[in-house]
């Protein structure tokens, strides 16, 4: 076995042109199913993230305005609001809720409070409507580290008063820019009128495309432009030490404030709303079937390149027939130079790739605005690969690279040893060679793998019939 294992190998070395030009195909189909993966997942992983680190949580707080929304609608969480209406119900559920979450508090990582709300931006050419998220200042750093909110330009320090950072979208469209002043008018949670002015002191990459109209402020300056009590908020995010127990604590939560009414719910994060979750399994599905159209053109391609190093090699693996090597001995050469070939070239593209995401991790790969954003989840992508993934095209290349020789490399190693010295190929089905190979002369199954003719065995007076 190591004799055909040192063979293989010899063969790859001497003949470096030929095994370099194989090796690059695969090497190619390797990075190519490697990258397209590591897209795949940066998707879906921008779409999850967007959702889980933005909207949902693992648990979520949710006023009943937006318990009237099926889960499968993507601004259920976005149009929560409280009615501030209804105070003595209100301070009854935000009692209750302070109440349970400081009994809980050693389950609990970490809560935001959310003020977002729609609102007119007035310029002295235009008015248009965009959204206000405001933070409070622990979640700014929160954001940036999960990369949803990334300053392109300028900066956002809580300790400056009636500043907002806006999206490079609105930046661009409405040709503003950092030291501009732009006047918010919103109704606050009263129905009043408010008009603030504010200074942009900051431009935010575009991101997630939805999430591209939002003007983001401290969270002290969106309570004043709303008019919010401390305590008040549109949504709440929970985030668990254990996340596995969102939905568990979820319902202890919602029976305990619904024991004091309606007014505000507590959901899993995972189920608030499922439209993102289905998204990002849709463009997921997308990604896989490109890969499985990918694997087959992979497919066909070593095969054809391996039939056709393998017809130019005939003379070769006659040689080999020749001097007695059998054809399972010529075909486990054949099969360990293709497994060789493929086991270096999907290391290379591992290294390649991993490589390639290191570089583009912090800034990401640019994509560009428009529709194609929506299919990448932004305007820039920031690709993942998963172990699951390695192992994934490990195997898919290992099979395809040792399926690929089969065919043509059983069709070469049954052959007649004089054809193959003449570089002729009997052009015949697999099936035909294989049986005239059993039954050839009468010599029964024995001389499947033989590798030559077999001397007859002399008859009774000592000569050879």
């Amino acid at each position: 076995m190591s004799v055909l294992i040192k063979i293989a190998f010899r063969n790859i070395v001497k003949n470096k042109k030929r095994s370099l030009l194989i090796g690059l195909a695969i090497f190619i189909s390797c990075f190519i199913l490697l990258l397209s993966n590591a897209v795949g997942n940066g998707t879906a992983e921008a779409i999850l993230n967007e959702y889980y680190y933005q909207q949902g949580g693992d648990v979520v707080l949710l006023w009943e305005n937006a318990m009237k929304i099926e889960n499968d609608s993507p601004s259920r969480i976005y149009i929560s609001a409280f009615d501030a209406d209804k105070v003595k119900q209100n301070k009854a559920a935000l009692a209750r809720l302070h109440d349970f979450l400081t009994r809980h508090n050693h389950e609990i990582k970490d809560t935001y409070r959310v003020v977002r709300r729609g609102v007119v931006m007035a310029l002295p050419q235009d008015m248009i409507n965009v959204n206000v998220y405001g933070m409070e200042d622990r979640e700014w750093p929160f954001l940036q580290q999960k990369r949803l909110v990334t300053l392109e330009r300028g900066v956002f320090k809580p300790e400056e008063r009636y500043t907002v950072i806006i999206s490079q979208l609105i930046a661009s469209s409405n040709r503003l820019k950092l030291g501009d002043w732009i006047t918010l008018d919103a109704v606050s949670a009263y129905g009043a009128q408010n008009s603030m002015d504010f200074k942009i002191t900051g431009i935010y990459k575009n991101g997630v495309p939805w999430n591209n109209d939002y003007i983001y402020m401290w969270d002290r300056d969106a309570r004043v432009l709303y008019d919010f009590d401390p305590e008040d908020f549109d949504s709440m995010r929970i985030y668990l030490n254990n996340p596995g127990e969102g939905t568990r604590f979820a319902h202890e939560l919602d029976s305990y404030l619904t024991k004091a009414g309606d007014v505000l719910r507590a959901l899993p994060g995972s189920t608030a709303t499922v439209f993102f979750s289905g998204q990002a399994e849709f463009f997921k599905s997308l990604y896989t079937f490109f890969v499985i159209f990918l694997l087959i053109i992979i497919a066909f391609g070593i095969r054809a390149t391996v039939r056709m190093n393998l017809f130019e090699r005939m003379r070769e693996f006659g040689t080999l027939r020749a001097i007695g090597y059998n054809r399972m001995q010529n075909f486990f050469i054949i099969f360990c130079e293709i497994f060789l070939l493929a086991f270096f070239s999907l290391f290379f593209a591992l290294i390649c790739t991993v490589l390639l995401m290191l570089i583009v991790g912090q800034s990401g790969i640019y994509i560009g605005s428009g529709a194609v954003s929506y299919l990448f989840g932004g305007d820039y992508l920031y690709p993942v690969l998963y172990l699951q993934d390695i192992v994934f095209a490990l195997i898919v290349i290992m099979v395809l690279s040792l399926l690929a020789p089969f065919k043509p490399g059983l069709k070469l190693c049954f052959q007649k040893i004089t054809d193959t010295l003449r570089k002729y190929q009997e052009r015949t089905l697999l099936t035909l060679l294989v049986l005239k190979s059993v039954f050839r002369g009468g010599r029964g199954p024995r001389s499947l793998w033989a590798g030559g003719p077999r001397p007859e065995k002399p008859d009774a007076g000592g000569s050879v019939s």
